[in-house]
């Protein structure tokens, strides 16, 4: 079990090593498309807001988060817990910043749930 903590700890500072970028669609062209791990810290900050995990990267960011008619369940607990409605909670998100990487199913898994655990982000349950 060690063996599995010690290699999850190097995989969670591999992850916090990325550096950040600007949660907007002009600054993620380089999102993989296919399965990887994803970091939302609030504005101004490295506190933890969300980590997610999604099998379309891109998609997911560009399309479920970002765009005005996504489903996102970080766009819904905005809107649900600072009464940020509508466009407000994507003009909220545009000044959050996002870490992502690249990897296969099961590992992005294991270290969503592992980072969730360690970073505990404010709306993640």
């Amino acid at each position: 079990m060690n063996n599995k903590i010690n290699h999850l700890e190097r995989e969670l500072k591999r992850f916090l090593d990325v550096d950040p970028v600007g949660l907007r669609r002009e600054l993620l062209n380089d999102l993989p498309t296919g399965w990887g791990i994803y970091l939302i810290c609030m504005p101004n900050s490295d506190k933890s807001l969300y980590i997610g995990i999604s099998s379309r990267l891109r998609g997911r960011i560009w399309s479920d988060l970002l765009g005005p008619s996504g489903a996102h369940t970080l766009k819904n607990k905005l809107r649900k817990n600072y009464g940020r409605k509508g466009n407000r909670a994507i003009e909220y998100l545009n000044r959050c910043s996002i870490r992502y990487m690249a990897g296969r199913e099961n590992e992005v898994t294991t270290l969503e749930h592992f980072a969730i655990a360690v970073l505990e982000p404010q709306l993640n349950d």
